[in-house]
This record gives structure tokens, C-alpha cells and sequence, in this order.
């Protein structure tokens, strides 16, 4: 930060101390601020700019006897201060001297926002915590848009002091080619001590929200957009074919996508004098001429929203067809599924699954019925053949049955062996022994 705003670092001074009566310069009506550094604060340290916009502290451009003579934003001899709301610039005279006046250079050059600060004021200090304002000055006025004011001011008194303080109010710039302070070293016995003025309570600034867009009219995107630059009409009027860009959104390839701001501020340039006395009725007509001439500012403005609508209304166009055909698509798609009965009605399919799979149910239980009585009735036929042609049905019709001793039946007299055999009724056998042989 180029400038800090800590009290602490002017020395503290309980009891006063007095220069060396053996300097050679002791007596002589001198600038006793000449090659001092000073001690500079800003009242918002947040608003501060840059340092490369801001002269730094100890560059002693303000203190090393040099004088501008040049109006010019660029000459290295001109102190800067930008922004910041306000400044105290502190020069300390080591020891208390006696002070008489005060001198500052001042550059005003309108095309480049360089003002005279309002509400300057000198103060001094014995001990640099209690001040007395020796001068206030409301305003300097300029003349032309570009000159340098040379001020000089003598108190009329001369006053006991050993602190002095430059204090300003700035809007965007301030140029200061020399500051000096005028007096002596001896403290002289007509050198009347400082009255402590009451210090003027300041109004804090406290930002405890963003401005929202329900504070300002629904504004949620605002384009700042100067004109009317004095003696400059390249600068400052706005054509069509600037403010497009701005007023729609378009993509890489040209194509309007949509509207970018919904508010647009016009402003003159910081070179517009107006500050009374420079400025007067004829400037501001000229403002509003500027404001309103036809082709450029507002007039551009509204064509170019006009040809913005246009672009967007065939933007629009274009999209519509295949828009409207793909809705139709769909439509169709969906009137398709609304037509489907398994999507409408998904329960009623399963009751007619259910009344199918009961009305097989009941022919395969018949069926099967059926098919047991049939094969019951064929399992009964098979077994009476088969129960007729047993042999032991044949035996219980009175027949007999006759086996050797080794099971192999005898069906013929001829091979009736001569050992025990065995004769087979239907309710059992009997061993037998041939007796005819």
C-alpha cells in the first residue's frame, strides 16, 4: 500500500525543542520545508490507485525547489495524487520555528481530469496531535481548462509551530508542482502559540451491502458509456456500429445470441469543466447536443437495439420451423405411446393373462383327468390278458405242472425221468417217484 494511514509514525513531542541559535540560516525568512519528506495519508486507503498513478512519499518532487512549467500529464516535476477521497500531506520542522505563510502550484488541465482539490486547508501543530487551522479554502477556481496556479498565502501573524499539514479533498486527480512553508527557524518572541481547533467530526463511510438491483430500478447490468469531449469530436460519440457489440451478445461467428445490458448511463468525460466558473449554459447545451445528435449516443443507441430486435426476430425465425417440426415429432411419438394399451392400462393386460392362463388351467386339469380314466381302463385290459395267460390261471383251471429236480419242465411222458420229480398244483407241489419201471 503506497500510503499508510498510522499516527504512530509522527514522533512524539511531550516538550518542545528549539533550533541552534550558531546556524548560520537561524534568523533568515526561509522555506523550511525544503527538501522534507512528508508524511501522507489518504482518508480511504481502499480507493487508493495504483502507486504508478500515485507519486510515491519520497520522490521529493513536492519539497525540492523546482517549479512546472509545463501543463503536462507527463512531466515528471508534477507530484500526482489519484483517487483516495482525500489526502493529508505532514511535513515535520524537526523543532519548533516560527511560520508565516505558505505557498502552492497547482496544474489544472480538464482534458485529462486533472482539477484544482477543494476544501484545502493549512493546520499546524506544536506537538502533531493538536492542530489549528491557520487557512481553509472551499474551492480554487480555474480560469482556463489548462493553466498553473502559483497560490501564495501570508497569515498576517506569525505563529509558534513545529507540525503543518496539507489537507484536500480530490475526485480523480490532483497535481501538486510545489509545496512550501515560509518562516524561520528562531522563534521569534511575536510568535504566538496555537489555539487547538475542534476538530470537524468527519462523516464515516460505511459500505455494510451491495447496491442491489431492487435499489436501482431492477438494473442488473449497466453499461457506462462517456461522451461529449470538449474540443475533441473524434472522442465521445458514439456510432451504431460501437454500440452493437454492447447492446447484443454475439457468438464467435457473428450470430446474435442475445441482449447483454438493459441499461445504458451517458456521462461526459472527467475533461468536461463542471465547476463554476468554467462551466456555464452554452457548455451544457453542448452536452446535450452531443447527448442527443442525430446519428451518434442516444440516437445510435436506439438504432442499434432497433437492428439488435431485427437480428433476434430472425434468429427466431429461423429456429421455428425445425422447432415446430420436432414438436410435431413428438407429438406423434407421444400419441403413439398414449395409444398403447400396455402403457394406458398395464393392469388390464395382466387380468386378461390371468382369465387365459385359468381358462388352460381347467382344460389341462380335464385333460389329464381324461387321460388317467383312458389309460386306467387300458391298464385293466392289459391286465386281464395278462391274468388269462398266466400259468398259474392255467394250474387253477385243474391242470398240473411237472419239473425235474432241477426246475426244467417235463412237457412230454417220454422225458418223465426215472428219479424223484416234481408235480406243481395251483396251490403248491408234491415229489413223486416213477413206479412203472
Amino acid at each position: 500500500m503506497i500510503y499508510r494511514n498510522d499516527p504512530a509514525e509522527l514522533p512524539v513531542v511531550d516538550a518542545p525543542s528549539y533550533w541552534d541559535s550558531s546556524e548560520k540560516d537561524y534568523r533568515k525568512v526561509q522555506n523550511l520545508i525544503r527538501g522534507l519528506t512528508p508524511r501522507i495519508t489518504a482518508g480511504d486507503e481502499d480507493d487508493v490507485t495504483a502507486g504508478t498513478l500515485n507519486s510515491q512519499p519520497a520522490c521529493g518532487v513536492l519539497t525540492d525547489g523546482r517549479v512546472p512549467k509545463k501543463i503536462d500529464y507527463d512531466e515528471k516535476k508534477w507530484f500526482k495524487f489519484a483517487r483516495g477521497q482525500s489526502r493529508e500531506v505532514i511535513f515535520d520542522l524537526r523543532h519548533t520555528s516560527t511560520v508565516t505563510g505558505f505557498r502552492v502550484v497547482l496544474m489544472h488541465k480538464a482534458e485529462g481530469g486533472v482539477y484544482y482539490p477543494s476544501e484545502f486547508t493549512v493546520a499546524l501543530s506544536e506537538d502533531g496531535r493538536s492542530w489549528e487551522k491557520v487557512f481553509v479554502n472551499k474551492q480554487f477556481y480555474a480560469r482556463d481548462p489548462d493553466e498553473i496556479l502559483d497560490y501564495k498565502k501570508d497569515f498576517g501573524e506569525k505563529l509558534a509551530a513545529r507540525f503543518v499539514r496539507f489537507s484536500f479533498e480530490l475526485d480523480v486527480w490532483v497535481f501538486i508542482g510545489q509545496l512550501e512553508v515560509y518562516g524561520t527557524k528562531v522563534l521569534q518572541r511575536a510568535a504566538r502559540p496555537l489555539k487547538p481547533t475542534r476538530p470537524r467530526r468527519k462523516k464515516e463511510r460505511r459500505v455494510d451491502r451491495w447496491l442491489m438491483p431492487e435499489d436501482f430500478m431492477g438494473i442488473r447490468e449497466l453499461l457506462l458509456a462517456y461522451n461529449c469531449h470538449p474540443g475533441r469530436e473524434d472522442q465521445g460519440r458514439w456510432t451504431v456500429e460501437q454500440f452493437l457489440p454492447y447492446v447484443g451478445y454475439y457468438d464467435r461467428g457473428g450470430r446474435l445470441c442475445d441482449y447483454f445490458f438493459d441499461a445504458y448511463l451517458f456521462l461526459p468525460f472527467a475533461a468536461f469543466p463542471m465547476r463554476v466558473p468554467a462551466c456555464n449554459a452554452d457548455l451544457w447545451r453542448m452536452y446535450v447536443d452531443n447527448t442527443f445528435a442525430t446519428g451518434y449516443n442516444t440516437d445510435a443507441l436506439d438504432f442499434a437495439f432497433g437492428e439488435t430486435k431485427r437480428r433476434l426476430q430472425n434468429v427466431i425465425t429461423a429456429m421455428r420451423k425445425p422447432l415446430a417440426d420436432r414438436i410435431d415429432a413428438e407429438r406423434r411419438v407421444l400419441q403413439a405411446l398414449r395409444a398403447n394399451r400396455a402403457l394406458t392400462d398395464p393392469l388390464a393386460s395382466f387380468d386378461e393373462r390371468r382369465l387365459a392362463l385359468g381358462a388352460l388351467d381347467d382344460k389341462l386339469c380335464l385333460f389329464a383327468a381324461s387321460a388317467v380314466s383312458r389309460g386306467r381302463d387300458r391298464l385293466g385290459a392289459l391286465a386281464g390278458r395278462l391274468e388269462s395267460l398266466s400259468p398259474l390261471s392255467v394250474l387253477a383251471r385243474g391242470y398240473a405242472a411237472v419239473f425235474t429236480a432241477d426246475g426244467r419242465v417235463v412237457n412230454s411222458a417220454a422225458r418223465v425221468p426215472d428219479e424223484p420229480f416234481e408235480v406243481r398244483f395251483a396251490d403248491g407241489g408234491v415229489q413223486v417217484a416213477r413206479t412203472d419201471r
